[in-house]
């Protein structure tokens, strides 16, 4: 008699399933250094999709961030939310962020915004443009 091994497709599915059930949400991480040789720096790093959750993450932070004389946002990006998207921009222009294109990062859909909103911008890679895509339309 052989032994029941699991078929192939079945870790696949549960992959998929897993994938659906869990929301998904970018990595958004901070870091702060006070005496730079510019000053003090405040630096956040966002990676993956972006969620309401990255907003209100992002946004817990600008009390520390208000300290600092630099502060910078790094990108890579898939896009996402795009309320969560215009949220962290409106947050980055108030604040004075700069904006950072990591280096062979993603650079898709509604982080354009959190892009545009820098103050200055560093961009050495390829920005595509679609228009945005909205699920519902109120009249």
């Amino acid at each position: 008699m052989t032994p029941l091994r699991p078929k192939p497709l079945i870790p696949a599915l549960l992959a998929l399933c897993l994938t659906n059930i869990l929301p998904a949400q970018a990595d958004i991480r901070f870091a702060s250094s006070q005496d730079g040789p510019y000053g003090a720096m405040f630096a956040g790093r966002l990676t993956g999709e972006i969620t309401a959750a990255d907003a209100q993450a992002f946004s817990a932070q600008m009390e520390q961030a208000s300290t600092a004389t630099i502060r910078q946002m790094q990108l890579d990006s898939i896009g996402g939310d795009l309320a969560a998207a215009f949220a962290i921009g409106r947050l980055m222009r108030k604040h004075q962020f700069d904006s950072l294109v990591l280096p062979d990062g993603q650079r898709d859909s509604a982080w354009v915004f959190v892009l545009a909103a820098g103050i200055d911008k560093v961009v050495k890679e390829t920005v595509g443009i679609h228009p945005p895509y909205f699920s519902a339309i109120s009249s």
